[in-house]
């Protein structure tokens, strides 16, 4: 299983969340950034990504990402040199296009894959809908909403795990391993 890499309201189509920018580094024009996934190496060589504003502004740059002190990720955006240049981007979005991403091997899916995806039981009952992923390093836990409105929290572990069809966005868990109601 990936990290999370998530839909937004900024993404458009083959378009995905991939951070955003929390300040400015220094006096070189480089940026602190938060990274859904601090420890993808996607933007270390450099990539066209798409930083979308508040407002629905949107600039293509040339980003470069690398590990700072203290598990902070930092960034350079080709041809900007001092912080007040930064300081324009501080809370807008880093898009990536899903092109970008690597092949996954079989088993494997990206969370923007299952976010939203129907959850049902051997027997085809619907038991809600993925609402949320939280990885705590050993074991991902994902939300599903239930059709009360109730959340129920499901530890992935592949035992309880019988499908994942990222395609018709539906997975099948062993039945009973969720409660509904």
């Amino acid at each position: 299983m990936a990290r999370p890499k998530k839909k937004s309201s900024a993404a458009r189509d083959g378009e995905l969340s991939f951070g955003q920018i929390v300040g400015a580094f220094g006096v070189n024009g480089e940026l602190r950034v938060h990274l859904h996934n601090r420890s993808s190496e996607l933007l270390h060589l450099g990539e066209e990504v798409v930083l979308a504003g508040p407002r629905g502004e949107r600039e293509i740059v040339q980003l470069m990402t690398r590990g700072g002190s203290g598990g902070r990720v930092l960034a350079r955006v080709r041809g900007v040199n001092t912080p007040e240049q930064v300081a324009a981007w501080l809370d807008w979005e880093i898009l990536v296009s899903e092109s970008l991403l690597p092949e996954l091997q079989e088993g494997e899916f990206y969370h923007h894959d299952i976010l939203r995806a129907l959850v049902v039981d051997e027997a085809g009952t619907p038991l809600g809908m993925v609402s949320e992923i939280h990885d705590h390093g050993s074991v991902e836990v994902w939300v599903i909403k239930t059709p009360k409105g109730e959340e129920a929290y499901f530890p992935v572990l592949l035992d309880n795990l019988i499908e994942v069809n990222t395609a018709q966005r539906r997975i099948v868990l062993k039945t009973g391993v969720i409660q509904c109601g």
